[in-house]
């Protein structure tokens, strides 16, 4: 590795010595940039351990040569220690054509080391889906294989193999965005946290109950109103649109003044509980029961309908357009 670089003295600081001719290498600005040129001394100062990835190490050299801009950036001018702070800070500057030839460097590097690590966890992303299914299958819960993942219990987990990336959703809809699994680990808390986010956004039973037909009525009694046909048979889409402001006025009938706790309901929040409500069955009153039915090929390709069935993964998806009550028949 190349000699420490020395800081620039501060003007006050300097003496005559052709500094200016002679600006500051690149190497002396970062140190030599071959990945496990830092010496283990250095290596432990950036909490870099020796046998971590090319860019663990590339990220601690991007570190130490951000670090008295950093330091410059924190400085509060009020402050009583700002002058101190930032004149130790430009003793640490090295001039900008050495930043700029070391950053040029380094991106090279970071290009190559970021080509690198996708390439590993590519490479392991089918080791880490066998090792979390079979987890998976010693437990009790319906595991079943998709084209582009698997649907575990209610969670759908969604791969890009090609890019060793993950999301979760619930009937087709996101619930927890894409992320790199580079471990096992992080198949593990993806579907984890989709569990708890659904369990979360469970309606207790009797709510669900009352405000899925609550909400219902309404549409149905404004269908009257509009004197559109068939008003018994409510359009899912038009009902969404209602339970959520059902759910509003549930809030503000319990307390005007208090804050609204049902202000947020998602698609696949909504999917969720309509689901939990087909499963309740003989539980649900029979006169506030709904069924659910299906749509034509123009209502669906009109994405005028929902997909339901996500509970358990032995069953098939299965997509409905419109809420009614048992006794009607749709049109």
């Amino acid at each position: 590795m190349t000699e420490e670089w020395q800081a620039p003295l501060l003007p006050e600081d300097r003496e005559p010595s052709g500094t200016e001719e002679n600006p500051r290498s690149f190497d002396d600005a970062v140190g030599t940039m071959e990945p496990h040129a830092m010496t283990e001394e250095e290596m432990l100062d950036e909490g870099v351990a020796a046998d971590q990835p090319a860019l663990a190490i590339v990220l601690a050299q991007f570190r130490r040569l951000s670090a008295p801009l950093t330091e410059i950036g924190s400085v509060r001018p009020a402050a009583a220690d700002a002058a101190e702070r930032i004149e130790r800070a430009l003793r640490r500057l090295p001039p900008g054509t050495v930043i700029g030839a070391a950053i040029d460097e380094l991106r090279g590097q970071l290009e190559s080391a970021v080509i690198e690590q996708r390439r590993v966890y590519t490479e392991a992303f089918g080791r880490h889906e066998a090792a979390f299914i079979r987890a998976v299958q010693e437990t009790d819960i319906a595991v079943r294989e998709q084209n582009d993942g698997w649907r575990i219990g209610a969670v759908e987990l969604e791969f890009r193999r090609g890019a060793a990336r993950a999301r979760a959703l619930y009937n087709h809809e996101e619930i927890v965005r894409w992320s790199t699994v580079a471990d096992v680990s992080d198949l593990e808390q993806i579907e984890k946290k989709a569990r708890t986010v659904l369990e979360r956004a469970a309606l207790p039973d009797d709510l669900l109950v009352a405000v899925i037909w609550d909400a219902y009525a309404r549409v149905r009694a404004a269908r009257i109103t509009a004197r559109r046909p068939s008003p018994d048979v409510v359009p899912v889409l038009d009902f969404y649109r209602e339970l959520r402001i059902a759910l509003v006025r549930y809030d503000l009938d319990k307390r005007l003044a208090a804050k609204l706790a049902h202000t947020d309901m998602p698609k696949w929040s909504f999917l969720y509980n309509l689901d939990r409500y087909r499963a309740l069955g003989a539980a649900v009153p029979a006169d506030r029961r709904l069924g659910f039915q299906t749509g034509s090929q123009a209502e669906s390709a009109r994405r005028n309908c929902v997909t339901l069935n996500g509970l358990d993964a032995t069953q098939e998806y299965k997509q409905f357009c419109h809420l009614l009550p048992p006794h009607v028949t749709a049109p």
